[in-house]
């Protein structure tokens, strides 16, 4: 895909999200497989089995979510209180996706994620609430 084209699609992506995000859900498993583009070029997000009310502050909750490859890593280190920056930090690996036309973090376990997002991004303070 041409650059115009990811813009065009991942601007989809983000307008979904975003319409999300005001309805104060959150999706917990945005990743290429769960966006869907038609033949006139029109994304869908889909697969909403992990998608959540934001709660109140201190419910925990669950932090095995979102396919490991796009999990972010507040959840990688066991964080059971997280928000909306969950789908963003997914969206972000799914843009590099598109963009290098293979996944940015492909660890095996979540050690492995967490070495694989130091080597590119460096240490990520992740503080537990």
């Amino acid at each position: 895909m041409n650059e115009r084209i990811i813009k065009n699609l991942f601007l989809q992506v983000l307008e979904g999200v975003q319409f999300l995000h005001n309805k104060n859900l959150i999706h917990r498993d945005l990743k290429p497989e769960n966006i869907l583009i038609n033949n006139l070029g029109i994304v869908k997000l889909a697969d909403f089995g992990l998608a959540r009310e934001l709660p109140e502050p201190g419910i925990l909750l669950t932090k095995n979510v979102c396919t490991i490859w796009y999990r972010s890593p507040e959840l990688l280190y066991g964080c059971s209180e997280y928000s909306k920056e969950v789908d963003i930090w997914s969206l972000g690996c799914v843009l590099a996706e598109m963009l290098l036309c293979a996944p940015l973090f492909d660890g095996r376990g979540q050690i492995s994620m967490l070495c694989k997002i130091t080597e590119i991004l460096g240490f990520i303070d992740v503080t537990f609430k």
